[in-house]
């Protein structure tokens, strides 16, 4: 059961130990300095009269998390294979117990800090403690014999028992210590004993602050049983996962250059372009998308020949190491054989957060409704929801989904192209073919789409 408790009057935790039978070990020391405070932003709490085998999951390291879309519905984005093998802590009546992050979530574009708590009793719901990169850090003791009388502090997740129907003959101390507070020197069964909870009692988490989050983790499952974006690419719930992905490769940035050829690969969307300039250098550019835009890269004859230059932009966040975007522009203009421009027109090919701002779009990712989580390959462990696109327009909202290509206005030569849409809520860093500008790999909404400036003829 999950509460959410602002505070809690020990005194009543007291008097419930007082009516029990008792102990097997003494009351730890209670007016004693102490020493060995530590630092953490989020602590666990055992406020029963039992010791607690407390096994705890974090997110693997390689993992990057979107904390704030994750951590109300944690079971819809994590799977078993996401999280570190457990770690078992054991908690005593009265003690506090740091939860660890790990160095690279302290990183913003990480995400955010998740443990999975667990406890070998269904009476003790499996839970899932999130909090953010920012949340300050606290002193606390984690001594075993800490003082009754030192409070909790805040961004304390509270394990609290009710002993109302729980029979007096079998409830323990308030802060019982078995074995003198060593149980690994408890006989064996002694230690089942003592990690054995009576029977009545209810058991619940509780939080001390706003944060963190504390959500039910509920049963594992692997990421097996996700459906693959193959699975759930279709309809309103397309992500265009199964389609061809936006890429490039770095092209010539210098001048002008003339498309010699353009060699497309009959089976997938991709493109090899064959470049000259004017000084008689050679390049090949290749390029994947749609075949809209391979065709609009494509000579229509030799007698019109296709001059394209190249202009690339990285949209910064202002953050270290954090790009929204990756932005190629290509001005594209078609000529007669005498040199004469005929056409001119500019297509941006666009991925990453964000669009820039000088395509002069009012856009708004939402995900889609009604659409599973899934997950995107079947090597990799990201996990993503489906996303489209609502476009501002001057007669009302255009909805567009990843595939579609659209006109941003009426009466407009102009075309916006969504190649894919997807909000990543667990990016596996590790992962073949991630490294690229956007690094770390964007959390959260993540677009391709290609911007048609639309095509104005000259008069010769």
């Amino acid at each position: 059961m999950l509460r959410s408790h602002p505070w809690y009057i020990p005194g009543l935790m007291l008097a419930a130990g007082a009516l029990s039978a008792p102990g097997c070990g003494p009351e730890p020391r209670a007016n004693q300095a102490l020493t060995g405070q530590e630092q953490a932003q989020v602590t666990v709490y055992n406020r029963t009269h039992e010791v607690v085998q407390l096994q705890l999951q974090r997110v693997s390291s390689e993992l990057a998390v979107d904390c704030a879309f994750v951590r109300e519905a944690p079971q819809r984005f994590l799977r078993e294979e996401h999280l570190t093998p457990p770690g078992t802590d054991r908690l005593y009546s009265g003690q506090e117990l740091r939860l660890y992050t790990y160095g690279s979530q302290l990183n913003p574009n990480r995400g955010c800090n998740l443990n999975v708590a667990r406890v070998d009793d269904a009476r003790i719901e499996d839970v899932v403690i999130s909090w953010s990169p920012g949340l300050p850090f606290k002193s606390f003791f984690p001594d075993v014999d800490a003082p009754a009388d030192v409070p909790t502090g805040p961004h304390t997740v509270v394990l609290s028992a009710d002993y109302s129907q729980t029979s007096p003959d079998q409830m323990r101390p308030w802060r019982d210590r078995p074995c003198n507070g060593e149980l690994s020197t408890c006989s064996e069964e002694e230690q089942r004993q003592a990690l054995t909870l009576p029977a009545g009692a209810e058991y619940s988490w509780e939080v001390e602050g706003t944060e963190p989050t504390v959500r039910p983790w509920g049963q594992s499952t692997s990421i097996t049983e996700m459906p693959s974006g193959s699975e759930s690419d279709q309809g309103s719930c397309s992500t265009g996962i199964t389609r061809q992905e936006l890429s490039w490769s770095t092209p010539p940035t210098a001048g002008a250059w003339q498309v010699v050829e353009v060699a497309h690969d009959a089976d997938t969307t991709c493109a090899q372009v064959s470049l000259s300039n004017d000084q008689a250098q050679e390049q090949t550019w290749s390029v994947c998308g749609s075949n809209r835009l391979i065709s609009r890269l494509t000579p229509a004859s030799d007698l019109n020949p296709v001059i394209l230059q190249f202009f690339f932009e990285l949209g910064s966040s202002g953050t270290p190491n954090m790009v929204n975007y990756e932005n190629l522009s290509v001005d594209i203009r078609r000529e007669d054989l005498e040199g004469n421009p005929l056409e001119v027109e500019t297509i941006d090919l666009v991925r990453g957060r964000q669009v820039p701002s000088h395509l002069g779009l009012e856009i708004e990712p939402r995900l889609s409704e009604g659409c599973p989580a899934l997950r995107e390959s079947e090597s990799c462990l990201h996990v993503s929801a489906p996303l489209s696109l609502e476009i501002t327009t001057s007669t009302g909202p255009l909805i567009l989904i990843p595939g579609e290509t659209v006109a941003p206005a009426n009466a407009s030569p102009r075309r916006l192209e969504l190649v894919r849409g997807l909000h990543r809520a667990v990016v596996d860093t590790a992962c073949d073919g991630m490294q690229s500008q956007l690094d770390p790999p964007p959390l959260g909404p993540y677009l391709e789409l290609v911007y048609y400036s639309g095509v104005t003829t000259l008069n010769p």
